[in-house]
Formats: C-alpha cells, structure tokens, sequence
C-alpha cells in the first residue's frame, strides 16, 4: 500500500493554530512585561541589592531591549519577504513588541542609574548624549503607540515620528555594537545582527532578490567572529581539563600574555582587555581557574569540572592551572616573551610563580595582589617570600585604598625593573580596572603600556 500525503497546506494550517494560540494585543505586552519585572525582582532577591547584581540587570537588559527592538524593527521586511504566518503575527503584533521594547529598556534605565547614583558607576559622554536622546524617542514612541495618538497626531505626523524614532534608536544601537565590536569580538554578533536588520529593509523595500548577498555577508561575518576568539582546552597538572580563550591575531614571534581571573569570576574578565591586548601587539589566552564561579556572562567551566570530579577549588588548587596554562602558552603558541598577568588572587600566585619556577615567565602584572592564602593554611608571608626571588620585570596597581597591602610583596622584589601605579581616585580591584566603563580606566591603561614599552620593549 502507498503512504497516505498529507493535504497541500495542512502544515500551514498547523503553523497557523499554533500561532493563534500565541498572546497578541496588549496582552503580549502583559506577558512579556510581567516575565521581565519578574525577573528583576528575582535577580535582586537572589544575588541581592549589589554591584554585581546591578549589572547582571543592565547586561540582560540591554539583550532583551536589542532582541525586542530588532522584531518590531524588522516585521514588517519580514512580511514583504516571507509570506508565512509567522511573519503575519509579527507585523499584527508589532505595536505591541514596541512598548515591550520600552519597559525593557525602561528596566535597564533603572539599571543604569542604580549604577551610577548608589555604586559610584561611570557613563562615557556618548551614553549620556545619544542614550538620552534614544530615550526621548523610546517615550515620545512608547505614549503614541495606540490609536487614539494616530487620530490626534494625525497619520504623517505620527508615521513621522515613528520612522525617525526607529532609525534614532537603531543608529544608537549600531554605534554602540558595532562600534564596540571593533575592540571587543564578543559584540560581533549583535553588530552583525543590527546591520543584518537594516540590509533586510533595504532588501525588502528596493531589491528582494538581493537577501542572498545579505545572507553571505552576515556568513562572512560570522566566520570572522569564530576566527577572532578560539576556544581551546588543555589539560592541568592532575589531568583536569581546562578551558580558554585564545586571542591569537600575531605571528609567534610576538610577545604572549596568558590572563588569569580574580576570585569568584571566569574567563570573561578579560573580554573587553584581551582585544585591547591585540591591538597593542600582543596574542592573549585567558584561562579559566578552577577557583572561581562566572562573569560577563561566561561560566567557569574549568571549575564546573572540579566541582564535578570533587577536587578541591580554593585559591591556592588553582596555581597548578597556572602553571600548566603558562606551559601551554608557551609550546604552543609563544616565540617570544610570555608575560604572566593575575587579578587578584591569581596575581598573588602569579608573583609566586615568577619567584619560585623563574622559567615560566618573562615579565609579571599582577593587578590586586595580596597574601590571600593564610586561610588555606599558607604562612602570612606566603607570597612575599616567593617575591624576594623575582628577577624578572614586574608591574604591580591596585585600587587606591589596597596600595598598603602588597606594599610589602613590592619592597621584596629586588630586580631593578619592577613599577607600580595607583590611581587619583580610588580606583577598582582587579584587572576590571581597565574595564572602559570605569572613569579611572585610562590612567591604567597608560601605566600598563608605558611598562611595556620599558620593560617588554613592545
């Protein structure tokens, strides 16, 4: 017997069904409203009312403001070119996506604000003066998103207002993508996103034959975005895998810096530092400890195995990643110097690499250390007798009120080529004091190039 064929359009008629049972109308807006306040309010009540919560707040935020914004952005180019019901659900509801769009973004205002008002948070002239005016639009756009506005404005005016609203809110986001995707591969894909969402208008209104050109350049683009940040694994000294990112864009030849995190965080500290790295000369890898938990969105997998094999996660477990990730580095990838940088705790250890196995490294940063290892049952001078070996060049910063700390690790030294800097202000711990979202950033910035320059000689 035959296989019984289904009737020409019934799989349409499914898609339909399941998209009728969809929310549309202003209850779309209830829906994804009430998910996203919730979710705040359980961020908050979870991690607690701190810095770091805040800006979990302000990253989801800024994900789900862009994701809405590019739906309702695109639907009705969507339409033009996919006849689907999808696509009509998208552009019937596309009113209704917009002021989802306004309370995210609303969400993340309050966000920044917190930032700035209660932990002393920082905006760049360029968030303050087009970010501003995006939001004027993102109001003016979200009060006239009903019928009773389109009567009183009148249809030109209001179409108007629209269309110059949505470019002035698409053109802040593609400055601030892909923009940004130029010293941090991690925005590449949104960029790639934002641009892909104005080539289909152009593509819908004017030539529509011409999406497969898109479809490749957004391809093209993508493949470029794989190439900038390799994710690679090695093993430690007892055989645990550890997980990293290589930032490789130089010959070998050229001096290598292997990134370790502070505590608690991953490998994505260095996301926005590592670019910055490159465009100084050098190639990068930044490795996860098996000592710390996530950061910008980027989970510790290296500790997630220790967790899981039950091998021990403190401070002091992770100076054998260290060393294997700087033996890695230096087989592997490294011809030239290979610099050892740590934040934090890992700049504790990276100091005590550089005294104890002097082979490993050529020169040291070490951004924040401190003799954090007493509580593992290390002695009080732990590092600081590890220090007292250096005969390599060494960098040492911190925030302003953690100087006292090493202040002792650094008389230890007793090469000639060590430097240190502290800030004007008070600065902040760790490596994310170079973080551009931190008003004291460039300060650092200039102590960390001017050692390279005199001790590295790149």
């Amino acid at each position: 017997m035959g296989a019984e064929i289904a009737p020409l359009g019934v799989k349409r008629q499914v898609s339909y069904a399941m998209i009728c049972r969809m929310p549309h109308g202003w209850n779309l807006t209830r829906v994804l409203a009430a998910v996203m306040i919730v979710a705040t309010f359980g961020l908050f009540i979870f991690l607690g009312w701190n810095e770091e919560s805040v800006r979990i707040l302000i990253r989801s935020t800024a994900r789900s403001s862009l994701l809405l914004f590019l739906i309702a952005f695109s639907a009705s180019s969507l339409r033009r070119l996919w006849r689907h019901p999808a696509s009509a659900w998208l552009l019937r509801n596309r009113r209704y996506l917009g002021v989802s769009f306004a309370v995210s973004h609303a969400l993340h205002l309050f966000g920044l604000l917190a930032l700035m008002l209660r932990f002393d948070g920082k905006a760049d002239s360029f968030t303050l003066v087009f970010g501003s005016i995006a939001y004027v639009f993102v109001a003016a756009m979200a009060l006239t998103s009903n019928d009773r506005a389109v009567r009183y404005l009148g249809g030109k005016r209001w179409r108007i207002l629209h269309w110059v609203g949505s470019y002035t809110i698409w053109a802040v986001f593609a400055a601030s993508y892909v923009g940004r995707s130029v010293v941090d591969p991690t925005y590449i894909p949104a960029g790639i996103a934002v641009i892909a969402v104005w080539l289909l208008r152009i593509v819908a209104k004017y030539r529509p034959s011409t999406i497969a050109s898109v479809l490749l350049l957004a391809t093209g683009l993508l493949a470029g975005f794989a190439d900038a940040v390799e994710r690679i694994e090695f093993a430690s000294g007892d055989g645990l895998e550890i997980t990293a990112d290589l930032y490789k864009s130089h010959e070998k030849k050229s001096p290598m810096i292997v990134l370790f995190h502070q505590a608690g965080w991953s490998r994505g500290e260095y996301r926005e530092i590592a670019p910055k790295l490159n465009s100084l000369g050098f190639n990068c890898m930044a490795i996860d400890q098996r000592s710390g938990k996530n950061v910008n969105g980027v989970t510790n997998e290296t500790a997630q195995r220790a967790v899981d094999a039950g091998k021990g996660v403190a401070y002091g477990d992770a100076l054998q990643d260290m060393v294997a990730a700087l033996k890695h580095a230096r087989s592997e990838y490294a011809e030239g110097k290979l610099i050892g940088w740590g934040s934090s705790y890992s700049a504790g250890l990276v100091l005590k690499l550089a005294g104890d196995q002097p082979a490993l490294m050529d020169a040291v940063l070490a951004f924040a250390p401190g003799e954090y290892f007493s509580k593992e049952g290390k002695p009080r001078d732990w590092v600081k007798r590890s220090a007292a070996k250096i005969k390599i060049p060494v960098f040492i910063t911190s925030s302003r009120s953690e100087g006292a700390a090493w202040r002792p690790i650094f008389s230890a030294i007793p090469t000639e080529t060590k430097q240190w800097y502290l800030p004007d202000g008070e600065g902040q711990h760790g490596s994310r004091a170079l973080w551009r979202q931190f008003p004291h950033n460039p300060g650092y910035w200039r102590a960390v190039e001017s050692f390279f320059e005199r001790q590295v000689g790149n």
